[in-house]
């Protein structure tokens, strides 16, 4: 048979949160928070920055660099797809309809050498060159050395003669004063003659030749303009650019 109904049971306590935050017991204050008290706030954060640094990019935060990567590499060498191409390993920049090499041809022959013959200067300047020996070096690459129909066609594509050195310098303070505005990427740098003109004259041989010299074109560091010679010693020590064949 069913056995007798239980008694009710006793009702619970009723919980509660009062109107300044603590647990209240049948309407009585605890004195405890019914939640964490508030926590301190965080420090501000720094501004960083994002930019183009020639072939780089960059991140700098609070005039920090934090962090810097190639647009895109040739082997080991960082370059600009949007202005310059990879061939065989060898940077090429378009200017106008010609590709010229982005930097100074540094290839090692027999008779080339290194400013002041620190072969450090090669890394940074390019060697230097006899004329016959720039001709070779350009050709065994798959390049031609420039001749003056070349050089200026560049002339002229980047604004004439008078302001041709401003726009193909460097901007770098490798040129004593004057830096240039590097408008195109040709980067030019004043790699002297061997012996003298590092850091005022860049030297550059051109293919054309007369009266048994050899043409070359000159940058200095204090003018704007790009200077033609006609009279160099084809034994002369000087930089060289390749242009794509």
């Amino acid at each position: 048979m069913p056995g007798e109904p239980g008694l009710p049971g006793v009702s619970g306590s009723v919980v509660t949160i009062g109107s300044n935050g603590n647990w209240l017991i049948d309407n009585v204050d605890t004195g405890v928070k019914a939640a964490g008290s508030p926590g301190t706030n965080g420090k501000d954060g720094q501004s960083c920055d994002a930019y183009e640094d020639g072939t780089e990019f960059v991140i700098k935060c609070g005039n920090i660099e934090k962090a810097r990567w190639p647009k895109a590499l040739c082997g080991t060498v960082a370059y600009d797809p949007k202005y310059m191409a990879c061939d065989d390993g060898i940077v090429g920049v378009t200017i106008g309809n010609q590709i010229w090499m982005a930097k100074n041809l540094n290839i090692a022959t027999a008779s080339s050498k290194c400013y002041g013959d620190i072969e450090s200067n090669c890394d940074i300047y390019g060697r230097l060159y006899n004329w016959i020996d720039a001709t070779a070096a350009c050709s065994t690459i798959g390049w031609k050395l420039p001749d003056d129909t070349d050089w200026e066609a560049l002339i002229t594509t980047v604004g004439g003669t008078e302001i041709a050195g401003k726009a193909l310098k460097a901007n770098d303070d490798l040129w004593t004063t004057n830096t240039g505005t590097n408008d195109y990427g040709f980067s030019a740098l004043p790699g002297g003659n061997f012996l003298d003109d590092i850091g005022d004259i860049g030297y550059w041989w051109s293919a054309t030749e007369s009266s048994g010299e050899a043409h070359y074109k000159r940058i200095l560091h204090d003018y704007d303009a790009i200077r033609n010679d006609n009279n160099g010693k084809k034994t002369n020590l000087l930089s060289v650019r390749c242009i794509k064949d």
